[in-house]
């Protein structure tokens, strides 16, 4: 879903936000209209994050509209769930050029918050849902707005200033084993992370 709204502690920060979508324009000119509603500046762009040439005609139309940009959040990403030896080639295809070499066109901080409540985990199933959730320490999937209260910190405020390529793990236990090769990206608790930031 498009993002672009920041509140700190109840209130708007007025921003000029650039709401990128790659399907979703009714959702884009919803996010905009709030943010508007805020008193941002907002405007929607139609645009493939994994695809070099969008992502260079979007930072134009924010750099033309605005004359900078000193926020950039990336929250796009896809799945394409089901058994590895049953993935077609251009399914692992469409994963990797959009969840990860779209980034590196983006970010200098990034934070891997696990499962979201989101389009893409409803379309898991009760079964996998259930074994999911008995991973998650809390026992629930994050939400929306605790990732974006992170991202909040680390674009809004200065006691962020000094936090610079990094990758801020919450709630979060993956095993990814590809080609004989296992990583493991463990957990640590998020609520005691956004307690201390927060």
């Amino acid at each position: 879903m498009p993002c672009g709204i920041f509140e700190w502690h109840e209130t708007c920060v007025m921003v000029k936000v650039l709401v990128n979508y790659a399907r979703s324009s009714k959702e884009a000119e919803k996010v905009c209209k709030e943010n508007e509603a805020c008193g941002a500046q907002a405007l929607t762009f139609g645009g493939d994050v994994s695809k070099e040439a969008d992502v260079e005609s979007m930072i134009k139309t924010a750099v033309d509209a605005w004359g900078t940009i000193d926020v950039l959040v990336n929250n796009a990403g896809i799945t394409r769930d089901g058994l590895f030896m049953r993935m077609k080639t251009s399914q692992w295809q469409e994963v990797i050029d959009l969840n990860l070499t779209g980034i590196p066109m983006h970010t200098v901080n990034a934070v891997a918050p696990g499962f979201i409540a989101s389009d893409m985990t409803a379309k898991l199933g009760e079964a996998i849902e259930k074994k999911i959730l008995e991973t998650i320490p809390l026992g629930r999937y994050g939400q929306p707005e605790e990732v974006a209260g992170l991202v909040e910190f680390l674009a809004l405020n200065p006691a962020a200033s000094y936090i610079t390529g990094q990758v801020l793990e919450f709630n979060f236990i993956l095993l990814l084993c590809c080609s004989g090769l296992c990583f493991v990206i463990r957990n640590f608790k998020s609520h005691k992370l956004l307690k201390f930031i927060g």
